[in-house]
């Protein structure tokens, strides 16, 4: 009660009246403290600066668009590539025009341009540019398109396996393979057979990105080629097909007169572990290249009865490289008159190993032949340690 008599107003009614009376302030005076100008300050800052980013690369682009139609080559050049580098798509328009440039450096640099940028509106452009008087533009081209994962290219690229210059042939067979359209494989098997040994080998490796078993019909075909090359890069993308129908073709070409092929049909003959491969592989033993026949006598098994007579065989021929790759089952045999073989294999093709193996054998002339190779190894004798110890005559 005040001093009249009259209630006063509680506490909590004054407060609800200072807090009506400052709901009435203008909210304007609550944005102006110190704090909140300073944060509205950055935010203005910030938005302004990105408009003027955006501003100014307008211009640039536009000034760089105005200078594409140049009649100084240098300029338009240069021009292109600042385009490219900045990547808006405001210059496509401009830049595609600039393809039907005279000048041909103009016309290369605007589709590298083109590239860059990334524009789907230049596929239809950069197709046409395919067929570009000049074979660097439409090398240019080819690589631009292979970067657009449309349909649309296609086809044009397959057309581009035909193309008269290497490299666009080259760039046609690699954009293929990234690609990954079932409908190149085909005409990329073709392509095996091109004149140029780049165009070959690129197109071998688009067929082993794609991995379809339609082409290995083709590839088969191509094994009869007169071009020891060809038929090296068809051996070389049919090995890598897991398929039946690989094995025939591949027995047959060990007896090919190029001993890239053999080497590549050995490979695959052994990985394939196919017995029908096994006789044709035995017989390779007697292969005149050192590769193939290493590989064959590496892999094959003696305890197999046709298998040791071949390797017999090879002993009496004293074939040094065979008998390298078992002297361990030559050893075993023991037949007398055969160390000489042995020794001469150990002095142009032998391992330490092989000089152990001699060192314990208990055959005097091996044991004398492996100090001669390598006098320290007598002390194995009497510490063999992890070596196998194979003894003269032991299967005999």
């Amino acid at each position: 009660m005040d001093s009249e008599g009259v209630p006063s107003a509680t506490p909590r009614r004054r407060s609800r009246r200072r807090r009506h009376r400052r709901s009435h302030r203008p909210r304007i005076f609550g944005l102006l403290r110190p704090k909140r100008l300073g944060r509205i300050a950055i935010v203005v800052l910030i938005i302004a600066g990105v408009l003027t980013i955006v501003w100014f690369g307008f211009v640039r682009v536009s000034f760089l668009i105005a200078r594409l139609k140049s009649a100084d080559s240098e300029i338009r050049w240069r021009a292109a590539d600042s385009l490219g580098s900045i990547g808006s798509p405001q210059a496509t328009e401009a830049l595609i025009e600039a393809l039907g440039n005279p000048d041909q450096e103009t016309r290369w640099r605007a589709v590298e341009a083109l590239r860059n940028i990334h524009d789907p509106r230049a596929i239809e452009p950069l197709i046409f540019t395919m067929k570009d008087r000049d074979n660097y533009v439409r090398a240019r081209a080819v690589v631009a398109l292979s970067k657009f994962s449309d349909p649309r290219v296609v086809q044009p690229m397959i057309a581009a396996l035909n193309d008269k210059d290497q490299d666009v042939r080259m760039n046609a067979a690699i954009a293929l393979g990234q690609i990954g359209d079932p409908s190149a494989v085909e005409p990329l098997a073709g392509a095996i057979r091109d004149p140029s040994a780049v165009v070959r080998e690129y197109a071998a490796d688009a067929l082993i990105k794609l991995n379809d078993l339609r082409a290995i019909e083709p590839l088969i075909l191509t094994m009869h080629d007169p071009g020891s090359a060809i038929r090296q890069v068809a051996a070389g993308v049919l090995a890598k097909f897991n398929d039946p129908r690989v094995i025939e073709p591949m027995i047959a070409a060990l007896s090919d007169p190029d001993f890239g092929v053999r080497r590549i049909a050995v490979a695959k003959l052994i990985a394939s572990k196919d017995p029908r491969a096994f006789e044709p592989l035995v017989a390779a033993l007697k292969d005149s290249d050192p590769d193939v026949k290493g590989a064959v006598a590496d892999w094959i098994k003696p305890d197999n009865p046709h298998a040791a007579s071949a390797l017999l065989e090879a002993l009496h021929d004293a074939d040094p490289i065979v008998i390298s790759k078992q002297y361990t089952f030559f050893i075993q045999q023991g037949e007398p008159g055969t160390e000489d073989a042995l020794i001469q294999s150990l002095k142009q093709h032998g391992t330490k190993e092989m000089a152990q193996a001699f060192m314990n054998s208990g055959n005097s002339l091996l044991e004398r032949a492996a100090q001669d190779w390598s006098p320290g190894l007598e002390n194995l004798v009497t510490d063999p340690g992890s070596v196998k110890i194979v003894h003269w005559g032991s299967k005999q």
